[in-house]
Parts: structure tokens; C-alpha cells; sequence
């Protein structure tokens, strides 16, 4: 048993290199190549954020990064009252990747997902919860962007 998992720890990382397998490092190379479109509300504020923190911030910028965000809320916990008391945030973000030299596409694609809030506290805790559920739902797409721009440009 001991030697198969040695020949396993060994042999995989041998074997994906030669299928052509490489770690994307975080992106540490690409660091600073994309300047993103400024922000225009709260949510492509917190978008740009989140996307420099994972890419840098563009200081030779090879590319620049196109994105719209639309967030919408579906109440899905309802009590025999009427009441909601739970939402999800649900998000999707279109996104085009384009080479300044020539202002062709690199890339461009969609990224969708969804986060959930409870409203049964006080309205001030509901507000709270409600941008902290639109926060957590922008940097959960700007990991999904991170991964697919990475992956085009390497």
C-alpha cells in the first residue's frame, strides 16, 4: 500500500507534465497586464476591486477587461403569513477580454452564480446582510472571471 501511494505521488506529476499539464501559478505572470473599464455603481466598484486583488493593478497593460454585472433577488423563503424571510442574490457578469495593440478579442464569455441572505432580523440588519450577500456574490464571480481570463491567456 505504501509503495503504491509513493509511485502515485511520484508518477502523477510526471505524467501531466508530459500531456502538457501547467499550474497557473496565480497568475503571477500576468499580474498587471489588464486595466478594467471604470467603475460605474457600487457592484462594478466592488467587481474592479476584487479582480485587481487577484491580477494587480495594470501598470503595463497588455489588455483591458469589459464587464456588465446584473444582480437580481428571488424571495425564497415565505411563512404562512406572507412574509419573506430568506433571498437569493443572483448574479451573472458578460465580460470581453481585448488586446490594446489591435483591439481584437482575446476572450469574452458569461459567469453566473448566487448567494443568500436571511431577512428576519431588523431592517438594519437585513440591509446589512443584503450587501454583504451582493459583496460575497461579486467576489464569487470575479473568481470564476480570474479562472477563465487565466486560463485564455496562458
Amino acid at each position: 500500500m505504501l509503495l503504491s501511494r509513493r509511485s502515485f505521488c511520484i508518477g502523477a506529476p510526471l505524467a501531466l507534465g508530459g500531456c502538457g499539464f501547467a499550474p497557473l501559478h496565480n497568475g503571477a505572470a500576468k499580474r498587471g497586464q489588464i486595466a478594467f473599464d471604470p467603475p460605474k455603481d457600487r457592484v462594478s466598484f466592488d467587481l474592479r476591486n476584487a479582480l485587481e486583488d487577484r491580477l494587480g493593478t495594470a501598470q503595463s497593460p497588455l489588455f483591458r477587461l469589459s464587464y456588465k454585472t446584473e444582480i437580481r433577488e428571488d424571495g425564497v423563503g415565505i411563512t404562512t403569513d406572507q412574509i419573506t424571510t430568506r433571498f437569493n442574490v443572483i448574479g451573472q457578469t458578460q465580460y470581453t477580454l481585448r488586446r490594446l495593440s489591435d483591439d481584437s478579442v482575446v476572450t469574452s464569455g458569461v459567469v453566473d452564480s448566487f448567494t443568500s441572505y436571511a431577512a428576519t432580523g431588523t431592517t438594519v440588519a437585513t440591509q446589512t446582510a443584503q450587501l454583504d450577500a451582493q459583496r460575497r456574490l461579486v467576489v464569487i464571480l470575479a473568481d470564476q472571471m480570474t479562472t477563465r481570463l487565466l486560463v485564455s491567456l496562458s
